[in-house]
Formats: structure tokens, C-alpha cells, sequence
């Protein structure tokens, strides 16, 4: 219903008019309740505004008889109910008070008391704009959970307030996604959600409610209803800031993987995918949305190459250097991509079973380009995606800083692991399928010292799955890990 959107307030007083239309005379134009009723097209929030007109009200609904008491008890108690709310949105406590003060309350006994007195005012005429006011007054929800539909003019500005609050923490990203639902779930996943991973699906699924709650907050606009004007310049601003708000969402790298337990957040999105693969280099931007002016969610245009196309940047199979020496061409292609972006997040997803060189490479040359995050990935043959937040050091350039808590390297015949009492090797181990590395005693070694550093070093020939299972099961407090290349 309509009425329900742009403020109750509103569609009664529009109705209510209509209703007398026929039947006022000038006296009944000229009487105190038509007084107090014209000065409620608007509200003037200032201590001795709006709120001053209360006790009147309550002095009407005592003296006068018939409907209009009926009327002025409605007033009284959704003006009340109206300010109230506009004291918590605007987090204007003179007005609080200056309510508290009108009831004879204390403030923290607000609610009750307004409550109280729509319960009361909710018979014939005003019954459902009573009772629909009483469960806004009642409504307990987080601001910033995912309206239940229908919603009203004041849910959606507490939501789009809460969002452009939300969206200065640069992990904004996370938070929407933990608040709302997998639309895949349990089912096929379509268009435009298959592009995404779990988080991307859900973190889009609450853009697209934040969009349609700024659109219906600008359908109120010129509808007379003085909640809405009152709260109008900051549901102005938000939704401002809103739309210029751009989210980069983690696209879908392999069938959907299932996340494994990581080294460092998952948000936000990092800028840019590297891939590591035998045959060459690729990368691509994230993709990256926005609300629109309609209610919908939009696709930033970029000139880079957007996941899932790639640009590729061609090997020389010849060529096997070190694993310091980075990749000119990657170094350029992501110089270029950066240009003057702080911070610059940098996703590199290398092959499981190769060889490490080329990801070690890759991320010389990231760490070169001005790459200032930095998450070694890996998609497993089971489905899962392995990542590690780390940080590149090169012993030959970097200087020696404090030791770590925890000096780990990874060796083709197993580990190496030192926790401040020397050298102790952790073999492979073999079974009926043959040699493993041995995960667990790794895992049982390394928390038994909750170490709050490391660093990792590994040789080039490892398979990239093994650093990174090595990466996630050392598990130290402070996050990146130190990647040693040598």
C-alpha cells in the first residue's frame, strides 16, 4: 500500500480532509484543533517547535468531544511517534528530552509511553494508522539488516543510513555479505549472480535492497508528509554517498569453491586477478558495481580486461631464472592497471600442482609494480580455494628486521621448522597412496608455539598447493605472513 510508504501521517491528513471537506464552516475552520493541525505540515524540531504543540493536543483530547478528541489523540500520539523517531535518526537528544519533558517521562521511557497512547487512539477512523505506527515505534531489527518487505519510509532511511556508514570501513564489502542471503543457495545459480563467488552473490544480493530503499526514499519526495522532509537532507546525503560508493565482488574461480580456512580477510575484494599457469600470465580487473538511479545494481565499464576475460602476458619458455627476478611485462601491464591507486590489492591464483617459480615470480613482480596486498591463492582438484595473505621479502634487498616467532621452510622431502630452538625436520610421510606432507604434525608444532609472526620460505620446485597449505596451518596472530623468495 502506498500510503504505508510515504508516512502514514500523510495519507491521513490527506484523507482526513477530504472527509470534512463538505461539512467545515468558518468556525470550524477557526477552532484550536485546525490551529494546531496546520502548523503539523511541517516539522520544526527545535525544543520549543513542534513538540510544543503536544501538551496542547492533550488538553484538546480531554476538552473537546466526538471526533475531533479522537483526532487530537491520534495527533498527539503520532506527531510524538514521528519525533521520537526523528530524535534517534538525527541523534538529536534536545529533542528527546524536550519530548520526555511533554510526556513526564524520563527519556528511556519514551517508547512505553507513546506506545501507550497509539494503542489507545487505535479505534475506528485512525485504528490502522494507529496500530501501523505502533509497530513502526516497535520495530527491534539492526538498522542495518535487510528490510522485511513492505517496508516503510522509516526503515528505509534507517537502512540507507546505516549503509552509508557501513561503506567508510574499507571491509564494507564483508559486512554486507555476512547480512544477507546466498540467492544460489540450494539451487542453480543465474544471471547476474553466477558470475560471482558466495560472498560476491550475497554482498550483491544487499546492493540490490540498498538501491530499491534509496529509490522508494526519492519516490517520496513532494508527497507532504513532514517526517519525510524532516529526515529528507540526510537521506539526501546518504543516498549521495551510496551511489558514488563503488564494490569490487570476489568473482567465481572454479565451479564454487568452498573456502577453506585463510590466512587474512577476505575483504575487501582486491583489484585485480593474477593468474599463474604454465602456459603464461593472465589478469583481469574485479568486477565492480554501484547502485543506479532506478533501484537497480550496475557494472562499472572499465578499460582493463574484467573477470572472466583476461589479457594475457606471454612466457618465454626459455627462460628459467630465479625466482627473484620479476616479470617485466607483468610489472608494466600492473603499473598501468595501479596507475595512482593506494591501496592496490592484487589477487594471484597459481596452479595447484605446478611448480612454485612462476608464482614466485609473479609476486616479485606485484610487490615491484606497487602492489600493496598481497593474496597467494589456489584452487585445490577437490573444489576448495586456498588463499593466504602474505607480504614478499627478498633477503638480498630487504634489511633484517626482528626475528619471527616462527621460520618455516618448505622442502620437496618435507619441512623445516624452527620455533626459537633450532631446526627440527618434519619428514613426509607415506601411506598406502604414497608420500604426503605431513599437514597435522605441522599443524600441532605450530600451535603449540601461537606464534605471533612468520616468515616462509620454500623451494622453487614445491607445488604452489603445499606452500599454501603450509601458509594456512602455521596460523600466526599478526597478519601478513612474510613470504621469504630466494
Amino acid at each position: 500500500m502506498r500510503a504505508r510508504f510515504v508516512g502514514i501521517w500523510a495519507a491521513l491528513m490527506l484523507v482526513a480532509a477530504v472527509a470534512r471537506a463538505n461539512e467545515q464552516t468558518p468556525t470550524v475552520k477557526e477552532s484550536p484543533l485546525a490551529h494546531v493541525r496546520a502548523q503539523l505540515t511541517r516539522y520544526d524540531l527545535e525544543p520549543q517547535g513542534t513538540v510544543a504543540l503536544l501538551p496542547q493536543l492533550a488538553v484538546l483530547a480531554r476538552t473537546l468531544r466526538g471526533p475531533e478528541a479522537a483526532e487530537a489523540a491520534f495527533l498527539r500520539a503520532a506527531v510524538a511517534n514521528d519525533l521520537f523517531f526523528l530524535a534517534d535518526y538525527l541523534g538529536n537528544e534536545a529533542l528527546r528530552t524536550s519530548l520526555a519533558t511533554a510526556f513526564a517521562v524520563a527519556p528511556e521511557a519514551l517508547p512505553t509511553a507513546i506506545a501507550r497512547e497509539l494503542t489507545a487512539s487505535a479505534q475506528g477512523f485512525y485504528r490502522e494508522p494507529a496500530l501501523f505506527a505502533l509497530a513502526a515505534l516497535q520495530h527491534a531489527e539492526p538498522p542495518e539488516q535487510l528490510p522485511v518487505e513492505p517496508s516503510d519510509l522509516r526503515r528505509d532511511a534507517r537502512f540507507v543510513h546505516a549503509a552509508a556508514t557501513l561503506i567508510k570501513d574499507e571491509a564494507a564489502g564483508g559486512r554486507f555479505a555476512a547480512l544477507a542471503p546466498d540467492p544460489c543457495s540450494g539451487q542453480t545459480c543465474a544471471a547476474p549472480y553466477a558470475d560471482f563467488d558466495a560472498d560476491g552473490r550475497r554482498a550483491l544480493v544487499y546492493l540490490q535492497q540498498l538501491s530499491a530503499a534509496a529509490a522508494r526514499l526519492e519516490r517520496g519526495r513532494g508527497l507532504g508528509d513532514p517526517l519525510f522532509d524532516a529526515l529528507a537532507p540526510v537521506a539526501d546525503r546518504d543516498v549521495a554517498s551510496l551511489r558514488a560508493f563503488a564494490l569490487g565482488l570476489p568473482p567465481r574461480l572454479q565451479g564454487d569453491p568452498r573456502v577453506a580456512p585463510q590466512s587474512g580477510p577476505a575483504w575487501p575484494a582486491p583489484d585485480v586477478i593474477v593468474f599463474a599457469r604454465a602456459t603464461g600470465v593472465g589478469f583481469a580487473r574485479v568486477p565492480r558495481v554501484q547502485i543506479g538511479m532506478n533501484g537497480e545494481v550496475v557494472r562499472i565499464a572499465d578499460p582493463a580486461p574484467v573477470f572472466p576475460e583476461l589479457a594475457a602476458v606471454p612466457l618465454d619458455a626459455s627462460d628459467t631464472s630465479v625466482p627473484t627476478r620479476s616479470l617485466d611485462d607483468l610489472v608494466t601491464a600492473m603499473r598501468s592497471l595501479r596507475g595512482e591507486q593506494l591501496p592496490f590489492r592484487v589477487l594471484l591464483v597459481a596452479e595447484p600442482t605446478s611448480a612454485s617459480l612462476l608464482p614466485a615470480r609473479a609476486l616479485v613482480s606485484l610487490r615491484k609494480a606497487g602492489a600493496t596486498h598481497l593474496v597467494l591463492a589456489t584452487c585445490t582438484k577437490e573444489g576448495a580455494l586456498l588463499r593466504a595473505q602474505v607480504r614478499i621479502m627478498i633477503p638480498t634487498v630487504d634489511p633484517v628486521a626482528n626475528s619471527p616467532d616462527l621460520k618455516l621452510r618448505v622442502r620437496l622431502g618435507g619441512y623445516s621448522l624452527d620455533v626459537g630452538h633450532g631446526v627440527t625436520d618434519i619428514p613426509r610421510i607415506r601411506d598406502e597412496s604414497g608420500l604426503h606432507f605431513d599437514v597435522t604434525a605441522l599443524r600441532a608444532r605450530a600451535a603449540a608455539r601461537t606464534p605471533r609472526s612468520a616468515a616462509v620460505s620454500f623451494m622453487p620446485d614445491v607445488a604452489t598447493e603445499q606452500v599454501l597449505l603450509a601458509l594456512l596451518q602455521i596460523a600466526p596472530s599478526k597478519s601478513p605472513i612474510d613470504l621469504v623468495i630466494q
